[in-house]
């Protein structure tokens, strides 16, 4: 507990420990701005369609055009409703948090580390300890985060994040 409350549970170990999922977070938004522009010109191309199909019934009053129309109508819905779907992920994907919130949530941690009852302390070590290996004079504690899977972070006084 003493080396959770050393180590880990310090403003530098959360700050490091944000700046890591944000990086990871950076690498999901890259992809959905990459999805977010296939999307957009794919909107673009739909709308075009629309406007010929639409000077096309106006001039021939084709009910073939007519037709087209309404199936290009529902693409453009579609792809309109992906569209604002990947711009609200992508508005998503950053992690922040202010000094004041993760000053308080340390803090918490801590207390209840202090001054809980066993089973309190057991859920705080619980929620990011993902194992620990006890050697001779030394044990390496392995932390997890709970945003994503696997080791995120190498935190400089020791054990993985």
């Amino acid at each position: 507990m003493q080396h959770v409350m050393d180590r880990v549970l310090t403003t530098h170990c959360a700050k490091t420990l944000s700046e890591a999922v944000n990086r990871r977070l950076n690498d999901e938004t890259g992809r959905l701005d990459t999805e977010i522009a296939r999307v957009a010109r794919k909107l673009s191309e739909v709308n075009r369609a629309i406007y010929n199909l639409l000077d096309s019934v106006e001039r021939d009053g084709s009910a073939a055009a007519r037709q087209r129309l309404t199936g290009r109508e529902a693409e453009k819905a579609q792809l309109e409703g992906e569209l604002r779907s990947r711009q609200a992920r992508s508005a998503e994907s950053k992690l922040d948090v202010s000094d004041e919130v993760l000053s308080d949530a340390l803090a918490k941690m801590r207390d209840d580390l202090t001054k809980g009852e066993i089973a309190g302390k057991r859920a705080v070590l619980g929620r990011f300890v993902h194992r620990i290996e006890a050697q001779k004079e030394r044990a390496n504690v392995w932390y997890t985060f709970p945003l994503a899977t696997g080791p995120l972070y190498q935190c400089p006084q020791g054990g993985s994040i």
